[in-house]
């Protein structure tokens, strides 16, 4: 798959489910039917330290896949991690070959609100 890197800088509140939707699209603009791939995100501290992952594989997949929506991403950001900027990346994998889709920054904001009874 010959596609682009997309630098996407963005922010979630620790404890919250970040949610992204991404469409790959070819040159005339029609949306890639994605279904056959392996997707995967990863956010690391600054120190190198995964702070959390998603797949489109496994038994609880955190990234769905669909012809016409291409990818939705839904992973939880435990409530243990630290408020920070961590860097992220996104890769798309098919028959061997890994390319990176979408790379850039999250700021991880403090939760202020407290939701427990």
């Amino acid at each position: 798959m010959s596609c682009n890197c997309k630098i996407f800088n963005t922010e979630a509140t620790v404890g919250s489910t970040f949610v992204l939707q991404l469409r790959l699209k070819d040159d005339a603009g029609d949306v890639i039917d994605i279904t056959g791939y392996r997707v995967a995100m990863t956010a690391r501290s600054k120190s190198g330290s995964i702070l959390f992952t998603a797949d489109s594989i496994g038994v609880s997949p955190a990234i769905e896949l669909d012809a016409e929506d291409g990818a939705l991403i839904a992973v939880l950001i435990p409530e243990a991690t630290a408020a920070q900027v961590a860097d992220f990346d996104v890769l798309i994998s098919q028959s061997g070959v890994i390319t990176p889709i979408i790379r850039g920054t999250i700021n991880l904001l403090p939760q202020i609100t407290d939701l427990t009874p």
